[in-house]
């Protein structure tokens, strides 16, 4: 669509509104129309950034943004003797220097290419409805409604929120280059990896499982400390008995010793000869 219009007013006056001559406002609002859109309005060229009317993205001059073919380019007062100066991109850029069909710059040319730098720019307008690519592929806008459905998105493909400085990157971009660069990366694989897993479990109730195993080896840690505990007691039941025989066994050692049997024999000796004695008295 612009490489149409580009074509059709390359080199050509265009004084949309018949008054003081072809400026560069006339080249943008021909464009907007040209769009379907409704031309800006006020008389400054810098006012223009703040005119989004629905139709629009606004996005601000970045190291890292570059404007794509067709984004409406704003410079501030320091350009077009303190009105400003805007212009058309053509997507020929990138992070250094960009190239947009221009109008009035230099003062007093037709619509015809120019190389800038970045000096000055706020920012631009991109159309809504500008085809980059897919057909009617939206663009990403700035506002929190964006912020929140795409940190929402980033978190189910990368396992983390969308962090602003990220986001503001792809302010003004299509959402399909957004939804390639998040899906399209190492973290997205391992985090539906960890997806399928979860799956998994949850179709063969790993928490049922992972329950009941933790039931058994409860069950068997306290079936351990009992038999422990009884091997203690037998142990202690064995030490005692094995005190007790060690005991008797001293005693039979003492009643089996010469002593004890010299005193036994001279017991019985001298009972034997009192019943001798006795019988002869009788």
């Amino acid at each position: 669509m612009f490489q149409q219009f580009l074509n059709q007013y390359n080199n050509k006056y265009v004084d949309w509104d018949g008054v003081y001559g072809a400026q560069c406002f006339d080249l943008v609002n021909k464009w907007s129309t040209y769009l379907g859109y409704r031309p800006f309005t006020g008389l400054y060229a810098y006012g223009i950034i703040d005119q989004t009317q629905g139709n629009y993205t606004k996005i601000l001059n970045s190291p890292t943004a570059v404007p794509q073919a067709g984004d409406i380019i704003v410079w501030n007062s320091r350009y077009g003797g303190g009105y400003g100066h805007t212009a058309i991109a053509t997507g020929n850029g990138d992070t250094n220097s960009f190239e947009s069909f221009d109008q009035n710059y230099p003062t007093g040319s037709p619509a015809h290419l120019v190389r800038h730098s970045y000096d000055g720019v706020i920012g631009w307008l991109r159309p809504n409805k500008l085809i980059t690519g897919d057909n009617n592929m939206a663009v990403i806008g700035s506002g929190e409604n964006w912020y929140g459905r795409l940190s929402k998105l980033h978190e189910q493909v990368r396992g983390r929120p969308l962090g602003r400085d990220v986001f503001n990157a792809f302010v003004g971009k299509d959402l399909l280059t957004y939804v390639e660069a998040v899906s399209d990366d190492k973290e997205a694989d391992a985090v539906q990896n960890y997806q399928n897993v979860g799956a998994v479990a949850v179709k063969d109730n790993w928490q049922q499982q992972i329950y009941t195993l933790q039931k058994q080896f409860a069950d068997a840690t306290k079936l351990a400390n009992d038999l422990q505990a009884r091997l203690v007691a037998s142990e202690n039941t064995t030490k005692a008995l094995t005190e007790k025989v060690d005991a008797l066994n001293k005693k039979v050692a003492e009643l089996d010793s010469p002593d004890n049997i010299v005193v036994s024999r001279g017991f019985f000796n001298g009972l034997f000869d009192k019943i001798k004695s006795f019988i002869s008295r009788g």
